[in-house]
């Protein structure tokens, strides 16, 4: 069985996730824990050297360690499932660029945030430490942040470039939306799963979909924007609602 390696929190694992689902792929989720499980993702993976990132799909001839790749083979093991359709594979893969872009941008706001805030640091640490410990475990939180600031430091752009870069990025979303349902004038596609997953960084989803205490909700939440792009968050939960535990031909998605 394919295993995907994530954390669920993680926009780069939610679009993962939801292109598997949609394919009606079967699949084991596992949770990467940063520095807890990292030795084991390495052996398993065959990366001893260099960063680990998440999610990574593994199974029997699949090591695919970036959500675009396991996009790519999803589709190829469901063409019917339509992710990214081959007369428009250029389109898809420019949604893509800008869904990173947005994700990136609003991650380093994000974790600057959390460093400001013990609660959501302390919303951070696993459940697998026993909840009277957390306390204790919010310097571990905050260094483990540390370490994630200066991972996706962008040294093109300070902290206060990264809003206004970020409103152009969303701007260029809603130019390709125009008020149609779906990015692609076909329907839906992974195009729209992977610009619906960034919008976390601007306003997180209901903590159904993805779990999120509510000091983490505050510091994924970037109030500049939410209110200028509600029409962006509109359709993101709309499709959430119609789209997200539904495979292509209309089966649940069962978890």
């Amino acid at each position: 069985m394919l295993r995907l390696i994530g954390l669920s929190v993680s926009p780069a694992t939610e679009r993962a996730r939801w292109a598997l689902d949609h394919a009606a792929l079967t699949y084991h989720f596992e949770e990467y824990l940063p520095q807890i499980t990292t030795p084991w993702v390495r052996l398993r993976t065959r990366r001893l050297f260099g960063p680990i990132s998440v999610p990574i799909l593994l199974g029997p001839g699949v090591n695919l360690p970036d959500s675009w790749d396991i996009a790519q083979y999803a589709m190829r093991e469901q063409p019917a499932a339509r992710l990214i359709p081959r007369e428009q594979h250029n389109t898809v893969e420019k949604m893509n660029q800008l869904s990173e872009q947005i994700f990136y941008a609003g991650r380093i706001l994000t974790v600057k945030r959390t460093l400001a805030n013990d609660a959501a640091l302390q919303e951070a640490i696993p459940d697998l430490f026993p909840a009277a410990l957390h306390p204790r475990l919010v310097p571990l939180a905050r260094n483990a942040y540390r370490v994630l600031r200066k991972k996706y430091a962008d040294p093109r752009r300070s902290d206060a470039d990264q809003l206004p870069w970020l409103r152009e990025l969303l701007q260029q979303v809603r130019q390709q939306l125009n008020g149609k349902p779906f990015l692609l004038d076909s329907g839906f596609s992974y195009a729209d799963i992977t610009i619906i997953a960034a919008l976390q960084v601007i306003r997180p989803v209901q903590s159904r979909h993805i779990p999120l205490g509510p000091a983490s909700q505050s510091c994924w939440t970037c109030p500049e924007l939410a209110q200028e792009f509600a029409d962006l968050l509109a359709w993101r939960d709309s499709a959430y609602g119609e789209h997200r535990y539904r495979t292509f031909s209309g089966q649940a998605v069962l978890y």
